[in-house]
């Protein structure tokens, strides 16, 4: 398969897209092109995906009608995206021409641990409850 990534998405993750063509559109020039002339220009050049982190894409063009998928990463932090990297590379494999779809690695938490409370990382309110109890913390 051939790849575009588009500025924001993370390069580290080509290194888990082994057997694809993956490119950038900074290494090809392209990263002055509005978002409306990259994905002509990722058509022309025969690219069956865009993985970009652009949010507003689906807002901003008219993906009908598209001769690429489009895969969007909905942070563009590799510390966040780095352990989901099997998981985006399944999505990758498993894209379809003319697909749209948006990947979010804060929720790919199992529905028990979102139930329980037990995040990845501590929410504001566990963090002001450990400020207002726990006297070790900050001594007045």
């Amino acid at each position: 398969m051939k790849i575009l990534f588009d500025q924001g998405t993370p390069a580290p993750l080509r290194a888990y897209l082994g057997g694809h063509t993956v490119d950038t559109a900074y290494e090809l020039g392209w990263a002055i092109l509005r978002k409306s002339e990259l994905l002509a220009a990722a058509e022309k050049d025969g690219y069956h995906l865009l993985v970009t982190t652009d949010q507003n894409l689906k807002y901003q063009q008219n993906l009908r009608n598209k001769k690429l998928a489009v895969l969007v990463l909905r942070s563009s932090s590799w510390l966040r995206l780095k352990a989901h990297a099997e998981k985006i590379t399944q999505t990758i494999k498993t894209i379809k021409i003319g697909e749209y779809i948006e990947f979010d690695p804060e929720q790919l938490q199992p529905f028990s641990a979102i139930r329980q409370g037990r995040t990845n990382r501590p929410n504001l309110i566990s963090i002001m409850l450990t400020l207002i109890f726990d006297p070790t913390i900050i001594s007045w």
